[in-house]
């Protein structure tokens, strides 16, 4: 199976939101869905442009089907919600770092960032090499103790997050 670096780097690589595309070369088309990550700051015209450019001289043509989403913006790390939740992190998980990190797929924050400031997206579940094995494959699931931890990560957040906003709202 591998390390559970590579597994969880092999999961991180392999979960993607897909760009579909219509090939067509010759007499025959096909329909293939090509999987892009999108870098935040780049779109979705860029990268289809990239992909026509590499298979031009192949004589391949390249349609883009309905579909895909632009990368989310980013969140700023001087919000009150990002200290919120860094403020929560630290209670529940205190050998925890809290730093910025890229989110890799598709999440349900994009249909919050048009009514946000800033969509932080983090899920407190501790993964142990056993669970890394797990994730979106046979037997996926969390440990009782990490479901207790999130929960009790929720519950400060959500403390954290009203005394963040009351103080924010007085400044």
């Amino acid at each position: 199976m591998g390390t559970p670096q590579r597994i969880l780097n092999n999961t991180l690589i392999k979960c993607f939101q897909k760009i579909p595309y219509q090939l067509s070369s010759g007499i025959r088309t096909g329909i293939e869905l090509k999987g892009h990550r999108i870098m935040p700051g780049d779109s979705m015209a860029r990268v289809e442009a990239r992909v026509r450019a590499m298979v031009a001289r192949a004589g391949v043509r390249v349609g883009r089907l309905e579909g895909g989403f632009e990368p989310s913006p980013v969140s700023r790390v001087d919000s009150w919600g990002f200290a919120a939740l860094a403020r929560s992190v630290r209670e529940v998980f205190p050998d925890a770092v809290v730093a910025p990190y890229l989110t890799v797929g598709a999440t349900d924050a994009r249909h919050l960032t048009p009514v946000a400031d800033d969509v932080v997206r983090f899920s407190p579940l501790r993964a142990t090499s056993q669970d890394l094995e797990r994730i979106h494959g046979i037997d996926e699931r969390v440990a009782t103790a990490a479901h207790a931890d999130a929960i009790r990560f929720y519950r400060r957040l959500i403390l954290n997050s009203a005394g963040e906003a009351r103080e924010a709202g007085s400044r």
